[in-house]
């Protein structure tokens, strides 16, 4: 009984839709391979829909089924159905046998009765030819029922019957179709979740193969680009790039930090950056790391110059970095 209780708790819970998408999905594999549990499922959500339209369903469970009816035509349709067949059924007419009626033959008797009994007081030969007459007939003649109309309450009663069968047959006939109704659509809904699964998980597979841009490798710099121009490497910058990191090697690494600016060949300032810190690359070398963004950077020629910053605040010029851009 516990167990019947929690299965229609739990069939509630699904049809109120309070389920996570994991126990809906598996309450419908279990529900659509098991035809008995269908039905059962299908039989919990008549009987919500008659209990909240007798009134007799808990202020919650209106409140939900109120909620669900506003929001799906499927469900206004099952409670305008019920609504419809529940007036019919109530308003179908039931004969009552009728009492008090007296059989035609007890009348025939007791009138003859009566009659014999005055015609005896009248006169005795009038009374001998009527015991004559009485005993020349037979049995079946004195008591001759004459014949009546068919009384109306059995063939009432008949086309009640008759109708209360056909509602029947017909309220079980939509119930069966609706049941399938309701099972194939809950077969495309589950369909339909599962391509869109499908649909997430191939979105999701094409980001993770979408090529990105291939990163650059830090161009390195030095100042003594500035007294051989000739021996300047271009800086070549391939598409799709977004940003250019840059090495700016120190002769000597005296300050705790440094800014710099980027300004072009004819001295327009493009670009410029502070509170920048010395590191150490790979080669035991002091460099300055910085990148620049690439949409400043069209061909030609640029000057890069170091600034470091003393513990006082106090700028001093360091090194000046030249490099041609070459874009591809």
């Amino acid at each position: 009984m516990a167990d019947e209780r929690e299965q229609k708790r739990w069939m509630t819970r699904y049809l109120f839709g309070q389920l996570s998408e994991q126990e809906r999905s598996e309450f419908e594999d279990s529900y659509l391979n098991d035809p008995e549990l269908f039905e059962e499922l299908a039989s919990v959500e008549d009987e919500l829909v008659r209990s909240y339209l007798r009134g007799e369903c808990s202020p919650q469970e209106k409140a939900e089924l109120e909620k669900r009816i506003a929001a799906s035509p499927d469900w206004r349709e099952k409670v305008e159905f019920e609504r419809s067949l529940m007036e019919h059924v109530s308003s179908m007419p039931f004969a009552t046998p009728v009492a008090g009626a007296q059989a035609p033959a007890l009348v025939s008797r007791d009138k003859a009765s009566r009659d014999k009994a005055s015609s005896d007081k009248a006169s005795s030969d009038k009374a001998e030819r009527m015991r004559a007459l009485s005993s020349r007939q037979s049995p079946a003649a004195r008591e001759v029922v004459l014949p009546s109309r068919p009384p109306l309450v059995p063939a009432l009663r008949f086309a009640v019957v008759a109708v209360g069968l056909v509602v029947m047959a017909l309220g079980a006939w939509i119930v069966t179709i609706n049941a399938r109704l309701r099972q194939e659509l809950a077969q495309i809904r589950i369909q339909q979740a599962d391509l869109q699964r499908h649909e997430q998980q191939l979105q999701q597979q094409l980001a993770a193969l979408t090529i990105k841009p291939p990163a650059m490798a830090p161009f390195v710099l030095t100042s003594h680009l500035l007294r051989d121009n000739s021996a300047e490497k271009p800086l070549a910058i391939p598409p799709g790039v977004s940003s250019v990191p840059l090495q700016l090697r120190l002769d000597q690494d005296s300050f705790p930090s440094y800014s710099i600016v980027l300004e072009t060949a004819a001295g327009t300032q493009v670009w410029q950056q502070a509170d920048l810190k010395s590191q150490l690359a790979q080669n035991n070398q002091h460099v300055i790391a910085l990148e620049l963004p690439s949409n400043l950077l069209f061909r030609g020629t640029y000057i890069l110059k170091l600034t470091g910053i003393s513990p006082n605040r106090k700028p001093e010029e360091v090194a000046v970095y030249i490099f041609r851009v070459a874009r591809s």
